[in-house]
């Protein structure tokens, strides 16, 4: 089946390298850095550890994510190679950066690095108390488990429409100003798909163990994801025309017919690795 457009858009080309990383119980490794290796030369400049607060940030981050994809991430005491995370601080130099996320097949190291020259660096090392830099960290662990800005030269990408923080933390917001970008540990509908059609469902969610019922609305949006238990969609409160389909990646619709944008209100569409039974 080919890959829907709201999700090509947000994943590397890569992507499968990243994800070819995780070991066979589901775990990615993670590791705060005390010193870069030796033999490193692109991210050596300036370093710095990670602070106390920049960890705790971290560990929350890792501990949401695995609410939303089945991935468990396990911090280590010892860096073990291009299969561990790395996190750590180092001069970007005049570049304007905040951060950036390495990882792209000939890199050096997986991970990210936060600046520590950066104008708003003090506030960089405290995110969970700098709404500012808090979606930074979102966004370039985005990067680092596998997602693509959606914008940009590198196709496909999202229409202006949906471009924004409403729908994605990939983004950098340009194209809908009016749009804030999150101030808490949050993904949007789209990172969320895009995410769970690399790594599957969370297994450990509230839903993945319960008997869930999700009612479909004709005036929102409707993505829907589930991690486990005999699931139904409900589309009773609604007296319009339905189009549903199970299967995973596909687009249902209230009304005549399906439009462009699956942002749409009265769109449909279920995430990849969830299974609904009944309807």
């Amino acid at each position: 089946m080919e890959i829907p457009y709201w999700i090509s858009s947000l994943i590397f080309s890569f992507s499968s390298s990243i994800t070819s990383r995780l070991s066979p119980d589901r775990t990615l490794s993670f590791h705060f850095l005390e010193q870069p290796p030796t033999n490193w030369i692109d991210n050596r400049s300036g370093f710095t550890p990670f602070s106390t607060a920049q960890r705790e940030f971290t560990r929350d981050v890792f501990s949401y994510f695995s609410s939303i994809i089945d991935v468990k991430f396990v911090e280590t005491t010892t860096y073990s190679g291009f299969n561990t995370i790395v996190l750590g601080n180092n001069d970007q130099g005049g570049s304007g950066s905040a951060g950036y996320m390495t990882g792209a097949p000939g890199d050096e190291a997986w991970g990210l690095f936060m600046s520590n020259v950066h104008s708003g660096a003090g506030q960089i090392a405290d995110p969970k108390n700098s709404p500012t830099f808090l979606y930074t960290y979102l966004h370039e662990l985005g990067h680092v488990l596998g997602l693509k800005h959606p914008f940009g030269n590198t196709l496909p990408i999202l229409s202006d429409a949906e471009d924004n923080f409403d729908l994605t933390i990939m983004t950098y917001g340009s194209k809908s100003p009016g749009i804030q970008a999150p101030t808490s540990i949050l993904l949007q509908p789209l990172d969320i798909a895009a995410l769970q059609y690399l790594y599957g469902p969370s297994k450990t969610a509230a839903n993945a163990s319960s008997d869930d019922t999700y009612i479909l609305d004709h005036n929102g949006r409707n993505f829907i994801w589930d991690g486990g238990g005999t699931d139904k969609l409900d589309a009773s409160a609604s007296s319009k025309r339905l189009v549903l389909a199970l299967e995973p990646f596909t687009q249902g619709y209230f009304g005549a017919a399906a439009t462009v944008l699956i942002s749409a209100n009265g769109q449909i569409t279920i995430n990849g690795g969830t299974l609904i039974e009944q309807v």
